[in-house]
């Protein structure tokens, strides 16, 4: 069964963000890697753009972008020398006046879930996130076309769980095994994403540990980081798409996770790929 939400076609760029507008925030890709990280952690923000010396954009960074290089030894100094612009992530361009439909469409095909958009004096202006677009469904009634799509049927995303006594170094290592941004913490019930580790890493109380002893941070264990896990909501399987894009949007998690735990929709499924199914 192919569905289309036909009504994007009625809307540009611009009606969104007219609607749920968003801030840009940048930084120079030269600059190293931990400011971007420190936009990430205490900022309300989904992306930080890389910009070039001309401000222009090259890229942008997600707080999974930053997770890769936890791995590395001497980590304090790894996050001082990489730059923005060596761990960048590809993104698409659009403009104001660019027709909804045929934006989500190439967000959807090249599998990158932002774009940036591009202002009539060719300066970047916006990004347009996926939290931005469940916004607008949920607003400008585009999410009323979900009504007829079920949960348990579209819930293609296996959910990755972890224990509370796993450490912030293996739930890193998880993440990045099964490309997975949200993980679910059985006991507490509540969800991990790469920004709550980012959101902690690099928050004052532990920055300095960071800097002095960062072994010891990254074996503290997820059970006691309990101020960045969110709970999200669950739903049965016989839950429609548009209540699971209004409840997504609602909790701090942003996603949807099945009663039996073991399926999640992220603001990816809700917002493109449910799309054109």
């Amino acid at each position: 069964m192919i569905v289309l939400l036909h009504s994007l076609e009625r809307f540009t760029v611009r009606d969104v963000l007219d609607q749920a507008p968003s801030t840009m925030y940048s930084v120079n890709g030269s600059e190293p890697i931990i400011l971007a990280g420190v936009h990430l952690s205490s900022l309300e923000v989904e992306a930080v753009a890389s910009l070039t010396r001309t401000n222009g954009v090259n890229g942008i960074i997600l707080g999974y972008c930053v997770l890769r290089l936890i791995n590395a030894k001497n980590l304090w100094t790894v996050f001082y020398r990489t730059k923005v612009a060596d761990v960048r992530i590809p993104f698409l361009k659009t403009t104001p006046d660019e027709n909804l439909l045929k934006t989500v469409r190439r967000i959807k095909r090249k599998g990158w879930g932002y774009a940036v958009v591009i202002d009539s004096g060719g300066k970047p202006s916006n990004i347009l996130g996926l939290l931005d677009l469940a916004s607008f469904y949920a607003k400008s009634g585009v999410a009323t076309e979900l009504s007829n799509q079920l949960v348990g049927k579209r819930a293609s995303t296996p959910l990755y769980s972890i224990r509370e006594e796993v450490t912030v170094q293996g739930a890193i290592r998880t993440m990045l095994a099964k490309h997975a941004r949200r993980l679910f913490v059985k006991e507490s019930s509540s969800v991990l994403s790469d920004r709550g580790i980012i959101k902690w890493l690099l928050s004052p109380p532990t920055l300095a540990g960071l800097r002095d002893s960062p072994e010891s941070v990254l074996k503290t264990q997820i059970g006691s980081i309990g101020e960045v896990l969110h709970r999200p909501s669950f739903v049965e399987p016989g839950t429609n798409g548009e209540t699971a894009l209004k409840l997504a949007l609602e909790n701090d998690a942003h996603c949807v996770i099945t009663q039996d735990k073991r399926q999640i929709l992220t603001p990816w499924d809700l917002t493109v790929r449910l799309q054109a199914l």
